[in-house]
């Protein structure tokens, strides 16, 4: 909190709200390694005892139930899209100054902006990111799979995230875009280092060589797109390029270069943080993946009952237009909310016996893990497509996977994602 406006909207939640300051908003620590292993406990006191609280610490309002959730992903009138991210006033002044030479923050981002910038946006990126692209991407994905499967077959233990999740992740997105694999590689190095920068409480005096990756992973897409603007090739980012030039108010270069890097870096870390999460839910209680075993055919409800139980982002950020009343609290116009998704798939009030794996639930379709409204997410069918995949290939060609025992498990340290640092698996040679 810092200044006159921390001040005054501490006095304008104390003047409406009484004792401001709760033992609930108190012990919201989303950086703790106790919260981060778990934060459903939290979840669920937060939505039995105080649904909607402020955080001192984030200047952040949480919001936990799944009808507060709902009203404020599906009202960017009241509850605009967050325009900088939360973590802004802690940089340094070095790092802002060098982030501010990057491209691609020069314009407005898809994830940054409502309608109808943001209309005007995701036209380009729908018409080029077609339902029948995807599909046609299975046989290659599984192939994928199957090769990096077969560098670690037979040895009998893997650590899935680092040997599997995060490369499979970075080719599936490369497919799209025939991007080189050492490329990919790099990419993901930047990437990791750049959502330390954004999600994590990083140091000032560590911040700096943060910031030097995420500018460099800008300025690649920047120059990827730069290189094929005048003859687009026969891929996404050839399609991407095509329509940001036909629309009817063309895209920039650099418009076009925030599209590009916001939908495949966002489906690299989404997608690799889930295939952990996803095993370690499967197998922790192994009866799920024995019953996996058993029919095959379950795999696509049991990929919707992961995404509800254990999803890779927490939730959405969000700021309020004006005053409004949300779970007996009022929230001033300004303050900055968390809409926390994850707490919301968790609700008793949507999911009956939310905390139970109950894969084909008759609304599973509820669930918020993809976001919801015009910001839905736009890879939800790559990701879903990818992670099936993985299901088929590893429930077929290691039945016996089991989590290796002993292990002690660790998970990244974030205010917006939950995922494992590692996950030790092994399996019958």
């Amino acid at each position: 909190m810092h200044g006159a406006k921390a001040n005054s909207l501490k006095n304008a939640a104390d003047s409406t709200n009484g004792s401001y300051f709760s033992d609930l908003s108190r012990a919201f620590d989303p950086l703790s390694p106790a919260y981060n292993a778990n934060p459903y406990d939290f979840y669920r006191q937060a939505r039995e005892q105080e649904p909607v609280f402020f955080s001192e610490r984030f200047n952040l309002w949480v919001v936990t139930r799944y009808e507060d959730v709902m009203t404020i992903l599906k009202d960017y009138s009241r509850f605009a899209i967050v325009d900088e991210h939360p973590w802004e006033g802690y940089y340094t002044p070095e790092v802002r100054d060098l982030l501010g030479t990057s491209p691609l923050l020069a314009v407005p981002s898809i994830v940054a902006v409502d309608p109808p910038h943001h209309t005007r946006l995701r036209i380009c990126l729908n018409k080029a990111f077609l339902p029948q692209r995807i599909s046609h991407l299975e046989p290659r994905i599984r192939t994928l799979a199957d090769q990096i499967i077969d560098g670690f077959i037979d040895k009998g233990q893997v650590d899935i995230q680092t040997q599997f999740s995060h490369p499979y992740s970075a080719q599936v997105i490369g497919c799209l875009v025939n991007i080189p694999l050492d490329d990919l590689e790099q990419l993901q190095i930047w990437s990791k280092a750049m959502m330390a920068l954004h999600f994590a409480d990083v140091p000032a005096q560590e911040q700096f060589p943060l910031a030097q990756a995420t500018l460099a992973l800008h300025n690649y897409f920047y120059t990827l797109t730069e290189q094929h603007w005048i003859t687009p090739g026969d891929d996404l980012v050839g399609d991407l390029l095509k329509e940001a030039q036909a629309h009817q108010e063309p895209l920039s270069i650099a418009e076009t270069a925030s599209l590009l890097f916001i939908f495949l870096v966002a489906g690299m870390h989404t997608t690799s943080t889930f295939l952990s999460n996803c095993f370690y839910q499967l197998l922790h209680e192994r009866t799920r993946w024995l019953a996996l075993l058993d029919d095959p055919e379950s795999i696509p409800a049991v990929v919707e009952e992961t995404l509800r139980l254990d999803p890779p982002g927490l939730g959405a950020f969000r700021r309020a237009t004006e005053t409004v009343e949300m779970g007996g609290k009022t929230i001033p116009a300004g303050a900055l909310l968390q809409a926390m998704s994850a707490s919301a798939n968790h609700d008793p009030a949507c999911f009956h016996d939310p905390e139970a794996f109950r894969p084909g639930r008759e609304n599973a379709n509820r669930l918020f893990s993809f976001g919801y409204g015009v910001h839905h997410c736009i890879g939800a069918s790559l990701e879903r497509l990818a992670v099936r995949v993985v299901l088929e290939q590893f429930s077929q060609r290691l039945p016996s996977l089991r989590l290796t025992p002993d292990q002690q498990l660790s998970y990244i340290p974030s205010l917006g994602f939950h995922g494992l640092t590692q996950l030790l698996l092994e399996w019958d040679t």
